[in-house]
């Protein structure tokens, strides 16, 4: 589930797209529907996708209310959408749950039209106080625990398992027919660049 401002940056950049309210958005893995529910409440036609019925991010069904929910959207798998069906689609802290993320890359670009948009957010593994912890114990600080043998393949998705290297998504984007329009951040967490893990 992303942080609050994690969604109020992807629904800032939707809000300057344009033709904005009148878009069809696809929020992959959407969680309690977070982004989808206000970009529906302004006027855009929205549906979501969840890994699987029950997915550990969903605390609350009751909060999905009437969006359009699909069960069971596997992201390793092909996406069940039309190619160029939507205007956006919506990678918000997902990519780093997946075991690899060039698949789904290239499906949102499938099933986005013509000049739509992908959107996506990413914890950053270049910041500084990631690097000095990979440097110190051999994990990014988005890592809440080490990944190991004890894990089932089910498990897997409830922590960040690939981090994402902005080189290798600028190629994956590049081979996915998608250009980089812009590269933005949420926030910066001073006290956390001299922080020492």
């Amino acid at each position: 589930m992303p942080q609050i401002f994690v969604t109020n940056a992807v629904l800032k950049a939707i809000e300057c797209l344009p033709n904005f309210p009148n878009l069809n958005v696809l929020d992959l893995s959407c969680g309690e529907g977070e982004i989808i529910k206000q970009l529906q409440a302004r006027g855009c036609k929205v549906r979501g996708t969840h890994f699987q019925e029950t997915d550990y991010i969903i605390k609350n069904r009751n909060r999905l209310g009437n969006l359009e929910i699909i069960d069971g959207v596997n992201l390793h798998e092909p996406l069940p959408f039309d190619t160029g069906n939507f205007d956006v689609v919506i990678l918000s802290e997902v990519l780093e749950h997946l075991e690899w993320h060039g698949k789904v890359i290239r499906e949102a670009g499938r099933v986005l039209r013509q000049g739509g948009h992908l959107c996506f957010t990413t914890p950053n593994i270049s910041r500084l106080h990631s690097r000095l912890q990979f440097f110190l114990t051999g994990k990014h600080k988005l890592c809440r625990r080490r990944v190991g043998w004890d894990l089932s393949p089910e498990e897997l998705y409830a922590y960040h398992i690939t981090p994402v290297d902005f080189p290798l998504m600028h190629s994956l984007l590049y081979q996915a027919n998608l250009k980089i329009v812009k590269l933005d951040y949420t926030r910066i967490k001073w006290f956390k660049i001299t922080a020492i893990p």
